[in-house]
């Protein structure tokens, strides 16, 4: 079931079919939510993040308030528009296709 208008996930983080087919993001940008749990996971201060992708610390902090469920959801959605990417590759431009 494709997903319908902006879902809001927690406080600060949507889905929005809109944006990279509703990879869950911060409101207001284009950060992905997986990529911040993932620095967050490594050590990643919330400094460096706000720096890295000019985000406000409330906005990281957000994403550190999110349930165990909640970032497993996040990081199912993800993997699985990754996976889709993945298996089926863009098809052979004009010119590559006659190149042969």
């Amino acid at each position: 079931m494709a997903l319908q208008g902006i879902r809001r996930i927690f406080a600060g983080i949507v889905q929005d079919p809109t944006i990279n087919s509703g990879r869950p993001i911060i409101e207001g940008t284009r950060v992905f939510v997986d990529r911040i749990i993932g620095h967050l996971e490594s050590g990643m201060s919330i400094v460096e993040i706000c720096q890295e992708y000019d985000l406000t610390p409330g906005q990281v902090e957000a994403v550190k308030h999110l349930s165990p469920e909640q970032v497993q959801y996040i990081k199912g959605y993800s993997d699985a528009l990754e996976n889709v990417v993945i298996r089926h590759p863009r098809p052979p431009l004009f010119s590559e296709r006659h190149l042969s």
